[in-house]
């Protein structure tokens, strides 16, 4: 992995850090004000949606990814 690609992750990290779920058993209604932290949310949750099919944009994207971090170990 290269320095730019380090950065690149960092920052993906970054904004899975700072996403939360904005809808659904995580949502906003469920864990007022914001939603429940992308990063936090269970394995099972996540692996439900890869099975189903993540949101469209970049919610999608980040989801996948916290997705394969927790997936592949990666979470510790």
């Amino acid at each position: 992995m290269n320095e730019v690609d380090r950065e690149d992750f960092r920052n993906l990290l970054a904004e899975i850090g700072r996403t939360r779920m904005p809808f659904g058993r995580y949502g906003r209604k469920e864990h007022p004000p914001d939603g429940f932290p992308l990063f936090d949310l269970p394995v099972e949750y996540l692996t439900w949606f890869q099975q189903q099919g993540f949101p469209s944009g970049r919610l999608g994207e980040l989801m996948q990814a916290t997705w394969e971090l927790k997936a592949n170990g990666m979470d510790h």
